[in-house]
């Protein structure tokens, strides 16, 4: 193996504890979700409001790094694509989950990874070693475990919300492939911008189709949440994200998000008194035991020769440099 190849599949300390905030952020869109619809806002409504606040804010992160427009219109096609995959993990998942177990809704939806580690296989000729399968695998197993007391309970499942969640987890999946075609590009955050303008004009023509006239209920809970969501759960996470996959494989990183769900369930026990037992304990136990089987590699010839060092999207956009 080259070392650009090797440094490309070994991750720094620094870029494993990115990873994991970014897991961390993630977990925290369950919770403020729940905060926010508090308010008897429609759920497909609160989306597309996600949706545009967080692209306005990368708008101006964009604007502020004279990202060029014109490459937006070059590769409008691509940039649509990576929107409608937005659009398919939001609604799915949001149409499905009210008429699926929940912990059948949290196996299906989190399986993602997976996917997404398949496609990059096939599309980006990413190599899915047998230590990232294992890994991937394990990752699924704990959430798996995790979703074991809601899957044993006796409830109905509909067939059609199984089917919605499963196209929101293969829209998630296609999404991070996109992703991380453009994250090397010279137009970044008008990407994200463009994935999530898309996926709001598509948002509120389904809202109001499903959920009727928009009507939103503005309480400090609904502000808070939708604050937090649109801006750290996902402005801030999709930047940290890009920063990520313009240095690691997706395979790779992919195992990490099954950290998403663990951290979701101790945020659920910690602030909302939810269950927490022997299932859940084994669940993640299967996800940290995938992430640092992934990790466990030798951190040999990870210096890549003749190039120069890439600053990370993050020092960029965030720290202002150019």
């Amino acid at each position: 193996m080259s070392d650009s190849v090797r440094s490309h599949e070994t991750m720094t300390t620094a870029d494993v504890l990115k990873m994991t905030f970014v897991a961390f952020l993630w977990a925290l869109c369950f919770p403020m979700i729940k905060v926010g619809l508090r308010s008897g806002t429609a759920p497909v409504l609160f989306g597309a409001l996600r949706s545009i606040l967080a692209a306005l804010g990368l708008y101006f992160v964009a604007w502020r790094h004279n990202e060029p427009i014109s490459r937006v219109r070059e590769h409008w096609f691509m940039l649509f694509m990576l929107g409608i995959t937005a659009f398919f993990g939001y609604s799915g998942m949001v149409m499905g989950g009210a008429s699926v177990n929940p912990g059948l809704a949290s196996v299906i939806g989190n399986s993602h990874p997976i996917m997404a580690s398949v496609l990059a296989a096939i599309f980006l000729s990413e190599s899915l070693t047998k230590v990232k399968v294992v890994g991937l695998v394990l990752g699924f197993i704990g959430v798996v475990l995790m979703a074991m007391p809601s899957l044993l309970g006796e409830t109905t499942n509909s067939l059609f919300g199984i089917g919605f969640i499963l196209v929101s987890a293969v829209g998630t999946g296609a999404g991070n492939v996109f992703l991380k075609k453009v994250s090397s590009s010279d137009f970044p955050m008008l990407a994200l911008v463009a994935q999530f303008v898309v996926a709001a004009f598509m948002l509120f023509p389904v809202s109001i189709f499903f959920e009727g006239a928009p009507g939103i209920k503005w309480d400090v809970g609904f502000s808070i949440s939708l604050i937090v969501l649109s801006v750290g759960g996902t402005a801030l996470a999709d930047i940290l994200w890009l920063d990520l996959l313009k240095r690691n494989s997706l395979s790779k990183l992919n195992v990490f998000i099954f950290l998403t769900p663990a951290f979701s369930l101790l945020m659920g026990m910690t602030f909302f008194h939810e269950s927490f037992g022997v299932w859940e304990v084994l669940g993640i136990a299967a996800i940290l035991a995938g992430v640092f089987l992934v990790l466990e590699r030798k951190r040999t010839g990870t210096r890549v020769t003749g190039h120069q060092e890439a600053v990370p999207l993050t020092r960029n956009y965030l720290y202002g440099k150019n």
